[in-house]
């Protein structure tokens, strides 16, 4: 099971300011899953949501992948960047870390959406 964490206040922010979550995992993910993973999350907070960067570590590249390094994700609202692969990991951490920000985000729901679709 993937090692999950959210915001450390434990909970969604309910302020006007902007909110965290993190979901950081060791367990390499599914690309495909991935793909429906952010789809379903720009859809369904479009309104809370401002920003997600992070990178991931793809189990099985496509064939013209041919780097070693991670997939970089960069989303702002709903408009995803063109998907870059990085030539080399940037350190020795292998781990998927997306960081998702935005306003009363659903972490919990964040993270078994995740669960359920990339691992």
């Amino acid at each position: 099971m993937a090692q999950l964490s959210g915001n450390p206040s434990g909970g969604a922010h309910r302020g006007p300011r902007p909110a965290t979550h993190v979901i950081r995992t060791e367990q390499p993910v599914d690309m495909a899953g991935l793909g429906m993973f952010l789809n379903r999350v720009t859809n369904s907070m479009r309104e809370q949501l401002l920003r997600i960067k992070g990178v991931a570590n793809v189990k099985s590249r496509p064939r013209h992948v041919k780097s070693q390094g991670p997939l970089v994700v960069h989303a702002v609202r709903e408009k995803f960047y063109a998907l870059q692969w990085l030539d080399a990991w940037p350190d020795a951490d292998r781990s998927t870390r997306l960081v998702f920000i935005g306003r009363e985000l659903d972490g919990a729901g964040l993270d078994c959406l995740f669960e359920q679709l990339c691992l």
